[in-house]
């Protein structure tokens, strides 16, 4: 038996300058038509696992068991394999830590390290390293912030600062982190050209100001101060995508207890 889902649509008004949006509910057509095996409470990234141009799924559960499913093209899934690992799970991010072209896992652990799990190409996932964390993590992200090919490494802490690990073919992340500092609390950051100048960027939301900070990339690594953009009070996460095919990426922020949404136009 298909079990109906709900479908949101949102419809607003500008309002000084960024829009708000009201989530409405449609009438459901959508189904689900299939259950993976995943775990509690999992979390989950779709992506190329095996570079046969079809999208794959990566689940990670609290518990930390990061599960890879192989996609067949048609919306089914076949479990490729499964890694367990030590302790929970607080986030994880996708990206090409060696810069092989293969897609590599990295998982942020409950008690604050840092997990690598390398991709075959293949579709499997296994574990390279587990490094020494650090204090107060919130969340990670991973992007190319130097233009050596290695997806580099950003997590934002709680004591206002986004911390940026460079990726080493053969130690990962291990070095020294450049501090980027926050104007209160970060949470969830993306790392991607903000700006349409096609050097990448880092961006963070902080819940408790309402603002997104931008940090301008160089191209080898260096960031500018952040540039404070107001979002109201929103959640923890945002999405990011160029949403008026201008070239330059739009943020979307839920508000916190409400049912609008925050849009800032790039």
């Amino acid at each position: 038996m298909r079990i109906p889902m709900a479908a949101l649509v949102c419809a607003g008004a500008c309002i000084g300058g960024s829009r708000e949006l009201e989530a409405r509910q449609l009438r459901p057509p959508y189904f689900v038509n299939e259950t993976l095996p995943a775990g509690p409470y999992a979390r989950s990234e779709f992506v190329d696992l095996d570079a046969d141009g079809r999208l794959d799924l990566v689940c990670v559960t609290q518990q930390a068991s990061v599960r890879s499913f192989l996609g067949d093209g048609f919306g089914g899934f076949v479990p490729a394999g499964t890694e367990n690992l030590a302790f929970g799970m607080l986030d994880f991010a996708v990206g090409d830590v060696q810069g092989d072209g293969d897609p590599d896992v990295v998982v942020l652990l409950a008690d604050g390290r840092i997990a690598v799990l390398l991709g075959d190409g293949l579709g499997h996932l296994s574990l390279a390293a587990t490094l020494i964390g650090v204090s107060q993590p919130q969340a990670i992200a991973l992007g190319d912030v130097n233009a050596d090919g290695r997806a580099d490494l950003v997590v934002s802490i709680l004591a206002n600062k986004v911390l940026v690990f460079t990726a080493s073919a053969t130690t990962f992340y291990s070095g020294a982190p450049i501090p980027l500092s926050t104007d209160a609390s970060p949470r969830r950051a993306v790392v991607r050209d903000v700006t349409g100048d096609g050097i990448v960027d880092i961006a963070c939301v902080s819940p408790v100001s309402g603002n997104i900070n931008v940090f301008h990339g160089n191209g080898s690594g260096g960031f500018g101060s952040a540039q404070l953009w107001f979002a109201g009070l929103t959640t923890e996460r945002f999405a990011v995508d160029d949403l008026d095919a201008d070239g330059i990426v739009d943020f979307v922020c839920p508000r916190v207890a409400s049912i609008l949404l925050s849009v800032l136009r790039g």
